[in-house]
């Protein structure tokens, strides 16, 4: 079940009945995303490219990474959904699917997929115009240095170029990162 954040008064009956918060969903205008947040930035050190099914043995190691943290604490997830190599490899050229990569020459810093919305997300964002978020992650030692939102920037940029008019993205509230 789910309820908008702007339905208050169920917030609160919700929460005084001990339900908290597990997801979070946000959609906003491709337009509006894109123009607040610009072009991908630009750095010689650091390329974000489109991932191609080459990369998917490095994307399956970030995601081992970010499995890691999602089944420490604070979140305790019990059964993090990682792709393997193999899932990466077979996901990737499929119509509708989009990953960018972060990389320096050192290696992978960084990735974002998406794809049309799945069965596991609010309704409200389901359609042919929506660009689902459902996976990021940007190596902890290098986080603060805008990685992420130059990654967000050419998801978003793919995104309105090819009309989607809708990007949105669930996530666990109890992963603070």
């Amino acid at each position: 079940a789910g309820a908008y954040v702007t339905d208050s008064a169920l917030a609160e009956a919700l929460g005084l009945l001990s339900f908290g918060r597990i997801m979070m969903e946000a959609a906003f205008p491709t337009g509006t995303l894109a123009a607040t947040l610009g072009s991908p930035a630009r750095s010689d050190s650091i390329v974000v490219r489109r991932a191609l099914p080459a990369d998917a043995r490095l994307l399956a190691g970030m995601n081992r990474e970010l499995d890691r943290h999602i089944a420490a604490s604070p979140i305790f997830f019990p059964d993090p959904r990682g792709m393997s190599e193999e899932e990466w490899r077979e996901w990737l050229p499929r119509e509708g699917s989009v990953a960018f990569i972060a990389l320096t020459i050192d290696g992978p810093l960084g990735y974002i997929k998406a794809e049309a919305p799945q069965i596991d997300v609010s309704w409200s964002v389901h359609g042919s115009g929506t660009l689902a978020i459902n996976g990021m992650f940007v190596d902890p030692a290098v986080r603060g240095r805008g990685i992420a939102t130059s990654l967000l920037a050419a998801l978003v940029a793919q995104a309105a170029s090819s009309g989607k008019t809708l990007v949105s993205v669930d996530c666990e509230t109890a992963n603070l990162e």
